[in-house]
C-alpha cells in the first residue's frame, strides 16, 4: 500500500530500498556479453556475441523499432547509413535473455 502523505510515503519508500541487497552488481544481471564495434558508428557497425543472436532490434528514443534482424549466428553487420544521427538502443536477445545497450549513430 502506498500513502502519499509525508511520513507514510517516506517510510514505505525507505523500507523498500533498504531491503534491496547492495552487493548485487548490475553486470551480474546481464546475459553473456556481446561486442558492438564501432560505437559511435557512421555507416555500419558489427555485433559479435558469445552465443548465437536470435533477435536484434534498433530502437529510437520514442521506443519504435526502426530495424530488426534475426541472424541466428554470433556475428551480424548492421547498415545504419540511412538512420538519422542520434542515440538509439540496441536490443539483443539470445537463449540467455535480452540485453539493451545504447548506440550512437553519426551520419
Amino acid at each position: 500500500m502506498l500513502f502519499i502523505n509525508g511520513d507514510s510515503f517516506t517510510k514505505h519508500y525507505t523500507d523498500y530500498f533498504s531491503a534491496m541487497d547492495p552487493t548485487i552488481n548490475i553486470e551480474e544481471l546481464k546475459p553473456p556479453g556481446f561486442t558492438i564495434f564501432p560505437n559511435p558508428s557512421s555507416g555500419y557497425f558489427s555485433i559479435t556475441s558469445e552465443i548465437d543472436i536470435e533477435n536484434l532490434e534498433i530502437i529510437n528514443p520514442l521506443g519504435e523499432i526502426i530495424q530488426q534482424y534475426q541472424p541466428h549466428s554470433n556475428f551480424q553487420i548492421v547498415d545504419v547509413k540511412g538512420v538519422l544521427t542520434g542515440m538509439y538502443y540496441l536490443r539483443v536477445s539470445n537463449q540467455n535473455g535480452i540485453s539493451t545497450e545504447k548506440i550512437i549513430i553519426n551520419n
